[in-house]
């Protein structure tokens, strides 16, 4: 069963296998895991990133548009300030990486065709870290569909 528990699990997960592997192994410098709404990681340099760890391996992205549906929260597609989104599955160890303002751009400039296409997954509601009821919602695109190039790093 999906929880809010689980998901904060699973991108912990995320978080962990890209700093552990990418920014560790190129000798990457990062202050820490912040975890602010506007993004995830920030490096020394002043690098920030958005780590998802969504990516199922089928070619399919999440782009989550409510983080809250109950409260009207927005979801990361519009409200985080990082430099790069980060996919990663913790299966087959893949990463994908998309400058946020253009996949953003992207996104924004394509709306209308994406609402057609891709309908609006609404989540179960489930307990949060708080045990307050908190749900998401989400589409899933076909990486072939976005027009901003990715790289995508096979570990």
């Amino acid at each position: 069963m999906r929880s809010f528990k689980n998901d904060y699990k699973k991108g912990n997960k995320a978080i962990d296998l890209f700093t552990k592997r990418i920014l560790k192994d190129q000798t990457w410098k990062f202050s820490d895991k912040d975890h602010k709404e506007d993004y995830d990681i920030k490096t020394e340099t002043g690098t920030t990133f958005e780590v998802k760890g969504s990516y199922q391996d089928d070619g399919n992205l999440c782009i989550e548009e409510w983080y809250d549906m109950g409260e009207r929260k927005p979801g990361w597609i519009k409200t985080s300030k990082a430099d790069y989104i980060v996919f990663v599955s913790c299966v087959s160890k893949t990463i994908i990486i998309y400058p946020r303002a253009k996949f953003r751009d992207w996104y924004r400039y394509n709306y209308r065709y994406i609402q057609r296409q891709y309908g609006l997954q609404i989540n179960e509601p489930t307990k949060g870290l708080y045990g307050d009821e908190w749900y998401s919602a989400f589409r899933r695109i076909p990486m072939a569909e976005i027009s901003v190039m990715p790289l995508i790093i096979k570990l």
